[in-house]
């Protein structure tokens, strides 16, 4: 059996470039601390959706996708 990845969070390409910019920078110094990513988690949840349902699972769908094995190379804004 082979794991699949997540499917993307549902954002907008946009809010994606957005999402794999700062994850970029946030992986820049070779670690992405756990306050990074609940720190990303909070603000883009909070700016991608209004309503607090959607926010919680906005908030996982990131979270699902911030935990992938992503070679930063690939999070490029091509």
């Amino acid at each position: 059996m082979t794991l699949q990845p997540p499917p993307p969070p549902s954002i907008t390409p946009q809010q994606m470039n957005l999402l794999r910019t700062v994850a970029a920078l946030a992986w820049s110094d070779g670690h992405l601390a756990l306050e990074e990513v609940d720190l990303m988690l909070e603000r883009f949840s909070a700016l991608f959706a209004t309503d607090p349902v959607e926010q919680q699972t906005l908030q996982q769908e990131l979270r699902d996708y911030l935990a992938q094995n992503i070679p930063w190379k690939s999070l490029s804004l091509n």
